[in-house]
């Protein structure tokens, strides 16, 4: 790595690029979602320009599957660096996801509650119906069990636990002497199952592996050596372009291109981590991303009780709902700043003293 800086725990560093890009995909996310709501015909003419430029903020998601294999390819090094077992590093993930993932869900279901006499539905409505359904909320196992989700943005924690288990999945492999070709080879090969057009709950993850192997790609692409070694890795990139392009199914398409394209981006951009520094823009993206877990995970459960609650106020054709969609999103970084530095932050600091040190973007 070039250009970074200490982590909490002052003996790892991490990469400007990613904690800015992280900022861009969570602000995505949180612009998407203040406005996909409303029916455009409904918004005043300003907000309706407004809501078609934050319409593609939903490909955020992509851009974090992308950043995770990017960092979890890092983390993976590392552990074979030192000899970590897969019980450990899987362990060490679990901290890292679900205790910020449990309070945002307990603050999620209490506005629910607080909510309930302005909806004027009823308690249970608003809570999982079973016992089944708290375990799936709890474990984040909802799909498995075919039961909704409780904070809908977990969906994609979800994909997530999945790739944690693969990556474990390498750690074993990894001591059975698999070279880095061997493994990258057989990420490409998993790249191929929805063309098998398969419906089996076990393989759900695989469904987003492309854009979380496209990150891996592009860690791996940016360590190359030579000249010939950057080539090699670029047209692996370009090769999962392709298969998502040519994909019998919906698996592709622009998802893809994004993600490609952000591997690709993350690959040219570590080279020159100052950037990201020194850049006003980038900054205040990288302070974003310095919280963007926590953001994503609480920002919609803060969006929709106020954005309903104003609609009764402020109508959505009159300008004035414009202050109305600011103040929202106000609302939703300040909770998202809360959550990170209650509970997220002093989770990580006890997790990185604690337990092994990985990289500080991991």
């Amino acid at each position: 790595m070039t250009d970074s800086k200490p982590s909490l725990t002052g003996g790892v560093h991490r990469l400007h690029t990613i904690e800015a890009a992280r900022g861009l995909a969570s602000g995505g996310v949180c612009l998407f979602h203040s406005l996909a709501s409303l029916e455009p015909s409904n918004l005043h003419p300003v907000m309706r320009v407004l809501q078609l430029l934050t319409n593609p903020g939903w490909l955020g998601v992509d851009v974090f599957f992308v950043l995770s294999g990017w960092c979890i390819a890092e983390r993976l090094a590392a552990a074979r660096r030192r000899g970590e077992s897969a019980g450990v590093f899987l362990r060490e993930r679990a901290l890292r996801i679900f205790p910020t993932y449990w309070a945002a869900l307990a603050l999620a279901l209490a506005l629910r509650l607080i909510a309930v006499p302005f909806n004027h539905t009823t308690v249970a409505s608003n809570l999982p119906a079973t016992a089944q359904g708290w375990i799936a909320d709890l474990l984040l196992i909802n799909p498995y069990l075919d039961v909704p989700f409780s904070l809908t943005v977990s969906w994609s924690l979800v994909y997530e636990l999945g790739f944690y288990g693969l990556a474990a999945a390498v750690l074993v492999l990894g001591r059975r002497a698999l070279s880095p070709v061997s493994l990258v080879i057989l990420g490409l090969l998993l790249c191929l199952w929805p063309w098998l057009d398969l419906d089996l709950k076990p393989t759900f993850v695989l469904g987003r592996w492309p854009e979380f192997f496209a990150g891996v790609l592009g860690w791996w692409g940016a360590r190359g050596r030579s000249f010939a070694d950057h080539w090699r890795r670029a047209a692996l990139l370009g090769l999962l372009l392709l298969l998502g392009l040519v994909s019998p199914s919906s698996y592709g398409g622009i998802r893809h291109m994004v993600a490609v394209g952000t591997a690709a981006a993350l690959w040219i951009f570590s080279a020159r981590d100052r950037v990201a520094t020194v850049n006003p823009l980038l900054h205040a993206l990288g302070w974003v991303g310095g919280f963007s877990y926590s953001l994503y995970l609480i920002h919609l459960a803060v969006l929709s009780p106020f954005m309903n609650l104003a609609q009764r106020v402020v109508r959505p054709s009159h300008l004035l709902f414009g202050v109305v969609w600011l103040a929202a999103l106000s609302v939703s970084v300040a909770a998202g700043w809360c959550l990170n530095h209650w509970v997220e932050a002093p989770v990580e600091r006890w997790r990185k003293t604690r337990w092994a040190r990985p990289p500080a973007h991991a």
